[in-house]
């Protein structure tokens, strides 16, 4: 919730003169501090009074036969909803930036970390439909924009800057994912730290957002369909009103938008309504083909399935009827199926499954457990030969 400050833990800085003959700091050189520590002496209990009382009501809940007292269950309101709680956090943050104010080191602190922070950092260029894509963030930015350059040698052009969504850096980016085709931008948009998502489809040429968005979206990929029409995303339905923020998550699906159409013509891809507590998230060959569908619990392994997209008639196809066990999915070639998974395998094995015979007498194993544990892997096309590349702690 954006408004509300909460204090569990106040660090104080107290800056003292440098030692002569301890040397400089690592990369600061010989900096004397001209602090003065006396005037940390602030005293909190000075602040004590203006505390906004916080009153108890009568909320006791039985957990297995005890009783357990909850007198402040009236601040688990949502702030934007209780007008009673809104006021409590107001009041509580005047207390706190008060005394925060006083410090007299705090603006020094403050200086010093802005001309630590203040130089330019990227991120890792990606490519996609033939562009470069990378982070940016000036040093000082609350969130870092993105940029696409046609070719590594043309201008920079900005495609997403997320930090004019909102005046106090509210609203931010949590994912981007662009179409294989380098023509669009699903974004993944975050208000005031909840888990929820807002998905916007952005024109990367025109720079506009299409007009149809796409809510209540959490713990989901975006995962583009490799013609670049339209992205596989799971959401949750919609809850009831004042609830948004209050009740559990149920029943998440996977859902196929297509660019262009709105929400409500969405198409159900899968559901297991049976299962309400699993998560359900969607992942694609690279081919097209295969849907992969990854489904958790909130503790353990996973189960993995795949959906043969070229079969209009075809089902889920389940690896496992348990979550003893994690898999990873790799990639495809045709029709085998490439996973990591921990199955007979502690340290983790890599396994192809062929789509036509997919039980697990069939599984073929293509790099077996070994001493190291296999953190992960990657499939790499060069020349039209597929190469294999486990990866683990010591590689």
């Amino acid at each position: 919730m954006r408004k509300i400050v909460l204090l569990s833990l106040l660090l104080l800085f107290a800056c003292k003169p440098a030692d002569k003959e301890s040397g400089p700091g690592p990369e600061t050189g010989a900096v004397e501090s001209k602090v003065n520590t006396a005037s940390t002496d602030i005293q909190p209990e000075a602040f004590a009074g203006s505390y906004p009382a916080s009153h108890k009501v009568d909320q006791v809940d039985n957990y297995h036969g005890t009783d357990v007292a909850d007198p402040y269950r009236w601040l688990e309101d949502d702030v934007r909803e209780s007008s009673q709680v809104s006021e409590w956090v107001e009041q509580q943050n005047k207390v706190t930036f008060a005394y925060l104010e006083s410090i007299p080191e705090r603006e020094k602190i403050k200086q010093r970390l802005t001309a630590l922070w203040d130089y330019a950092k990227y991120g890792v260029p990606f490519n996609e439909g033939g562009k470069y894509f990378y982070f940016k963030n000036n040093g000082l930015q609350n969130q870092s924009v993105l940029f696409m350059q046609e070719t590594l040698d043309s201008e920079p052009r900005l495609v997403v800057d997320p930090n004019t969504w909102s005046a106090d850096g509210t609203v931010a980016l949590a994912d981007v994912e662009i179409s294989p085709d380098g023509r669009y931008a699903a974004m993944a948009i975050q208000d005031g730290g909840s888990d929820w998502r807002t998905v916007r489809i952005l024109n990367i040429d025109s720079g506009e957002q299409l007009e149809n968005e796409l809510e209540w979206v959490k713990f989901s990929p975006l995962v583009w369909k490799p013609d670049s029409s339209g992205i596989f995303y799971s959401r949750f339905p919609a809850p009831e009103r004042g609830d948004e923020f209050q009740s559990l998550n149920k029943n998440q699906r996977i859902y196929f938008h297509q660019v262009g159409d709105s929400q409500e013509k969405d198409l159900l891809v899968y559901s297991r309504d049976d299962q309400p507590d699993w998560l359900l998230l969607p992942n694609i060959s690279e081919d097209g083909r295969f849907l992969i569908i990854t489904a958790m619990i909130s503790s353990g392994g996973n189960q993995i399935a795949f959906l043969d997209l070229s079969d209009a008639e075809g089902e889920p196809i389940f690896l496992t009827d348990n979550f003893d066990h994690e898999f990873s999915f790799v990639g495809s070639m045709d029709s085998r199926l490439f996973f990591r998974t921990n199955k007979h395998a502690p340290r983790s094995r890599l396994i192809a499954v062929d789509a036509g015979e997919p039980k697990e007498e069939n599984w073929k194993e293509l790099v077996p457990e070994s001493d190291s544990v296999m953190r992960g892997a990657a499939l790499v096309r060069k020349n039209r030969r597929l190469s294999i590349l486990p990866t683990n702690e010591n590689s």
